[in-house]
């Protein structure tokens, strides 16, 4: 029996040729043909495409089969050697999908104001039973700033960036949520993808957990709900972009506190500035640091009294000049009263297709 596509196909072509009295053209019957046989061997190798599963915290090789749709037995032939009974979180399986899938991917989740397992779990598209298998809880009860292993089910409700820092914009963008240990300027223009808002939210939390003497955060612009242009700024357009206060010592915290100040070396706390720095660096997830050439020095000379030289050549673009483009820590105009950090795209948080 013809497929359905075929059939259409060929009476399209029927009409389209009335001097052939319903005979079909052989060079387009050649062509639906060749056009037919590339869509199938697309969807044939889509649908052997392997992936790598992360494995959670209560994971086994049946779940695993269950997710993919496929079975244990073909998940054991990609990985030899593999012990279905001692498979340690964090570990990679391979596995070959039988629908058009991307791989789950697990992320760090920072619990909000007002959220509770099941809200957690409805927007990540799973159950707070699984949340709290996944996690080891006993009981539903959870804190805000709690870190939680999560699975992403679906890319659907978590914030996501589209396009480049310049040209994009920020699809279910989320909000940056009010919180203790930082303060934010406008909350109207807080946006960001998910992960960036876990980020923030990560790094205040440790450090404030780590230096009980840290003063409260400043968190500037991130991108509009949307994202898209956003003036004066010439990034910040897909929620990956953040503009944050450096730390004041401490004689000058009750005068700057709440808001961004000119920094020197007189009134920057620069071994605060760079735990702040450093927290976003270790998420493995940062890819530029923009500051003013000048406050590069300050921090480069605090850096240099505990980082090894190779660090110090990673991190910073001083000394080797302000239009080099070497370092994570690099010159731009306009950044003496703030720092501006941006993350890269977290694919991790982007699980079954449609």
């Amino acid at each position: 029996m013809l497929p359905k596509h075929f059939v259409m196909w060929s009476s399209i072509i029927r009409c389209c040729s009335p001097a052939k009295k319903g005979r079909v053209c052989p060079w387009i019957f050649a062509l639906t043909l060749s056009l037919l046989s590339l869509t199938a061997q697309a969807r044939t190798a889509q649908s052997k495409k392997v992936l790598v599963h992360q494995v959670m915290r209560g994971d086994t090789l049946d779940q695993i089969a269950q997710l993919y749709g496929t079975t244990v037995e073909k998940i054991q032939k990609l990985n030899p050697g593999l012990n279905p009974t001692r498979m340690s979180v964090g570990a990679s399986v391979r596995v070959k999908p039988s629908l058009g899938m991307r791989a789950m991917g697990v992320i760090d989740y920072y619990v909000r104001p007002g959220d509770t397992l099941g809200k957690i779990a409805r927007r990540y598209k799973t159950t707070p039973r699984l949340i709290q298998r996944w996690n080891g809880l006993r009981t539903t009860n959870i804190r805000i700033g709690q870190q939680l292993k999560l699975r992403a089910a679906r890319a659907g409700k978590v914030g996501r960036a589209m396009g480049s820092h310049t040209r994009g914009r920020l699809v279910n963008g989320e909000q940056m949520p009010p919180g203790t240990g930082y303060h934010i300027r406008k909350p109207i223009e807080t946006y960001g993808t998910s992960s960036t808002i876990d980020h923030l939210l990560g790094c205040f939390r440790k450090l404030h957990k780590r230096d009980r003497k840290m003063p409260d955060f400043i968190v500037g612009d991130i991108s509009l709900r949307k994202g898209g242009r956003f003036p004066p700024h010439v990034s910040h357009q897909n929620g990956l972009d953040v503009d944050l206060g450096f730390v004041p010592k401490q004689k000058y915290r009750s005068k700057y506190a709440r808001r961004f100040f000119y920094a020197n070396r007189r009134n920057m706390d620069a071994r605060r500035t760079m735990d702040l720095i450093k927290c976003f660096d270790d998420t493995g997830e940062l890819t530029h640091v923009f500051v003013d050439y000048a406050l590069q020095r300050v921090l480069y000379k605090t850096a240099r009294k505990y980082m090894s030289k190779a660090e110090l050549k990673r991190m910073f673009q001083y000394p080797r000049g302000k239009s080099t483009r070497v370092g994570l820590i690099r010159h731009s105009k306009g950044h003496v009263n703030h720092l501006h950090i941006r993350f890269r795209k977290d694919e991790k948080r982007v699980a079954v297709l449609r």
